[in-house]
């Protein structure tokens, strides 16, 4: 097969598209890949939104980046695979693989010649939903013509894709994986605290995610409210999106003094150093948290909700606590039992610590991946 750049000596080059204007969970987990991947076997690039915030993240690591236009934050466009087959035609990719984009499955099977594969990073149906029977006639259509294999990035990601007409042998169940986050001295994160305004010898709770209804930021704003006594509690909002100013409103208006509403961070392996516990509260389509991943890699114990894919990347009692998602009593109690129970903490941070490097790397995401890859050409 013809391939991207013919004077590389490679065996296989991937497009990757991805329809990310901000930087989300599926844009961390793309920028982990394409930092570990065997640079002596494939050739990677991607295609994304033009002025897309990715472009700088990835440019600064030596990722090559395609600016497309018509498909930001547009998982089908027509005239995004207008300009997709276009830039797929010139770049002769033998794998097109795509991160919520139908247009460049589209565009990658009208262009011929390669294989598609997508990733699905959420979970579409709730619990008990079913598809209408159109929908799903569509659903496995799409699954079926479009795609020659799917990554799922937990198992109830799987089981999503199934009830939604995916063929089960086309499912690949890869964990999202991340490097590990450098650890900061004790110098440092004093500094950070004082940075952003956070009284020494608070125990810091950090909630990292778009600011979003199904994060559950008001579930945990709640909690907060209840646990203002504890003057020693500080929560951190590290986030942006459609729900900031609610947020900040809510905090405002009802003296909600424990809550530090950061915004978007830029850095925020900063957060990650000096939070002493982790949250998730999604009620809704949470699938494989990067966010956790990262905090694990440092031995922070987690709070999450049962969510999604959450209970499957902390384990009830050994490097976390799972509670009820939207149960406020519940996120508390779970809360004041890391924060008082010193034992506790200390063997679910341990956990933690001895799971990351055995289940969620991004080297082990990288190499199942590519193993995924040369598959498809066995």
């Amino acid at each position: 097969m013809p391939g991207l750049l013919p004077i590389r000596k490679v065996q296989m080059n991937v497009l990757h598209v991805t329809t990310d204007t901000n930087i989300g969970g599926a844009g961390h987990h793309l920028l982990f890949l394409l930092q570990e991947y065997d640079k002596g076997s494939f050739h990677m690039e991607v295609a994304l939104p033009i002025g897309s915030r990715l472009i700088p993240v990835f440019t600064a690591v030596g990722i090559e980046c395609n600016e497309v236009g018509h498909i930001g934050d547009k998982s089908f466009s027509i005239k995004g695979i207008a300009a997709l087959y276009k830039l797929i035609k010139k770049k002769r990719p033998h794998i097109v693989h795509t991160h919520a984009s139908l247009s460049g499955r589209v565009a990658a099977r009208l262009a011929g010649k390669c294989k598609i594969v997508y990733t699905r990073h959420s979970i579409n149906l709730s619990e008990n939903e079913k598809l209408k029977f159109h929908k799903m006639q569509i659903s496995k259509f799409l699954n079926r013509f479009f795609a020659d294999k799917i990554i799922a990035v937990t198992p109830p990601v799987k089981n999503d894709l199934i009830k939604t007409g995916a063929p089960a042998e086309k499912i690949a169940l890869i964990y999202n994986g991340v490097p590990p986050v450098k650890e900061k001295s004790d110098v440092q994160k004093k500094e950070i605290r004082k940075k952003y305004g956070i009284p020494e010898g608070s125990f810091v709770i950090a909630l990292i995610a778009r600011l979003v209804e199904l994060k559950g930021h008001d579930d945990v704003l709640d909690a907060a409210k209840a646990m203002m006594t504890n003057e020693n509690i500080i929560f951190l909002f590290a986030g942006d999106g459609e729900r900031h100013a609610h947020i900040q409103n809510r905090v405002k208006k009802e003296g909600i003094s424990n809550v530090l509403v950061l915004g978007f961070v830029e850095e925020i392996d900063e957060i990650e150093n000096i939070m002493d516990a982790q949250l998730n509260a999604s009620f809704k389509m949470e699938a494989c948290p990067v966010s956790l991943l990262k905090g694990m890699s440092l031995g922070t114990p987690t709070v999450a909700s049962d969510c999604g894919g959450n209970p499957y990347v902390v384990t009830n009692g050994e490097n976390g606590l799972i509670y009820p998602a939207r149960n406020v009593d519940k996120l508390k109690a779970a809360l004041l039992s890391i924060y008082t129970d010193k034992s506790l903490y200390n063997s679910l941070g341990a956990g933690a610590k001895e799971r990351f490097p055995r289940d969620f790397t991004s080297k082990k995401m990288a190499m199942e991946t590519t193993n995924m890859y040369k598959g498809l050409f066995a």
